[in-house]
């Protein structure tokens, strides 16, 4: 069994970090060609007056059960 930290809820297999991918911004008309980090906002957060940007919080980190699959997310303050 894994340790507590890393063992997953579902069936306590072994969590291993994975990266998120994003297709955002495509580039050449190919999935994945150019992939974004994954971020998280406040809910309440304004978007920029000159960009209409909206201003991050933090990152997504994710792990995913080397058993069953689930994936689980963590956000991560900038």
């Amino acid at each position: 069994m894994a340790d507590k930290k890393s063992a997953c809820p579902d069936c306590q297999g072994q969590m291993q970090p994975i990266k998120l991918l994003d297709a955002t911004h495509p580039g050449l008309h190919l999935t994945g060609a150019r992939h974004v980090e994954t971020t998280y906002a406040a809910v309440d957060a304004p978007p920029s007056l000159f960009t209409g940007t909206i201003p991050k919080a933090g990152t997504v980190k994710a792990r995913i059960c080397q058993e069953c699959g689930r994936i689980i997310l963590h956000g991560s303050r900038s």
